[in-house]
C-alpha cells in the first residue's frame, strides 16, 4: 500500500457504477496507520528511527501519529481479532515503515 501513496493519480479501490473509486479518503483507515507502544522495542522500528533522524525527526512515535489522518490502536484490533504483527523498515535514503498485521477473527 505504501507505494500507492507516491502517485496521486493512482487509483486503488473498487469498482462502483462502472468506474474505479479512489480508496484513499481522509476519513478511512487506508490512509492511516496502526500503533502500539510495544512497537518501540522492535528492532525494525529502531532501524527506522535511525534512518529518519537524519531528516529532523526526534520523536518518531509522535510524528507518525501526527502525520496520518487516523491512528488505529492495536489493542482495539485485538478486541475482535487474535493477531500478530511484524515490522519492516526499508530504504535508508527514503525510509518507510511497514507494519504487517495478521489477524484471525475471534
Amino acid at each position: 500500500m505504501g507505494d500507492h501513496w507516491r502517485f496521486e493519480n493512482y487509483k486503488i479501490g473498487w469498482i462502483k457504477n462502472e468506474e474505479q473509486e479512489y480508496a484513499y479518503q481522509e476519513d478511512n483507515y487506508l490512509w492511516s496507520t496502526v500503533w502500539d507502544k510495544r512497537f518501540k522495542s522492535n528492532q525494525q522500528y529502531k532501524a527506522f528511527v535511525k534512518n529518519v533522524e537524519k531528516f529532523g525527526y526526534n520523536n518518531v512515535e509522535k510524528a507518525i501519529i501526527k502525520e496520518v489522518p487516523k491512528v488505529l490502536k492495536l489493542d482495539f484490533i485485538r478486541l475482535f481479532f487474535d493477531c500478530e504483527y511484524n515490522i519492516l523498515s526499508l530504504w535508508d535514503d527514503k525510509p518507510q515503515l511497514y507494519i504487517l498485521i495478521h489477524g484471525v477473527k475471534k
